[in-house]
């Protein structure tokens, strides 16, 4: 079947450019979501993201690549991001659980410190071994308006590792302090079919 793919860009690179984050993830299991796929391209900083079109512009290898997927997928949806929290090296990460969420802004910076200490408590605990993050969606925000994410080196660790914190005082500690605060939209499981780290 044809794919469905959702685009999502933070701060870190182009396809042309040295500096670059760029991976295609599978959406394994996310619920009755259209889409399948995402691709997601970081920036460092924002004049980064806005030099971007100039480079794609420019660059015969990234209309090499959008030609392509133009051709073997049906773009969903596209997405700006903001990393509210950025832990570790989700390149490397062989699976995640992903959280798509509803929440106030005013209610942001209270969400985002409980987070941390949540995700502080099951680090040393050893349930959280990867990456992990909190990111807002700063445009294409109709669906929901922030995510969480966890990875792990591969699909048992990271269930392994959901159980334990979901079973965890910290969690039950977190779920207090958050009530009312975010609607969890979905949870999805994501698994990179490919990554390209910034060299």
């Amino acid at each position: 079947r044809r794919r469905h793919t959702r685009y999502i860009g933070d701060w870190s690179s182009d396809v042309c450019s040295s500096d670059l984050d760029l991976g295609l993830m599978s959406e394994t299991l996310n619920g009755a979501s259209n889409s399948t796929h995402f691709i997601i391209a970081s920036y460092m900083t924002r004049e980064d993201f806005q030099n971007a079109g100039a480079l794609t512009q420019s660059c015969p290898e990234a209309a090499t690549m959008l030609g392509s997927l133009m051709n073997s997928a049906s773009p969903v949806s596209d997405l700006a991001i903001v990393p509210i929290i950025e832990a570790n090296d989700w390149t490397v990460d062989g699976a995640f659980t992903k959280y798509d969420m509803r929440m106030n802004l005013e209610n942001e910076e209270e969400y985002a410190e409980a987070w941390s200490e949540l995700m502080e408590s099951n680090v040393e605990s050893g349930s959280v071994t990867s990456s992990y993050g909190l990111n807002r969606v700063l445009y294409g925000n109709d669906e929901f308006t922030h995510f969480v994410y966890i990875g792990a080196s591969d699909f048992v660790t990271l269930t392994d590792g959901a159980t334990e914190l979901t079973s965890s005082k910290a969690f039950e500690k977190f779920s207090r302090k958050v009530k009312g605060m975010r609607e969890v939209l979905n949870t999805s499981l994501v698994i990179p079919v490919k990554a390209w780290p910034r060299r």
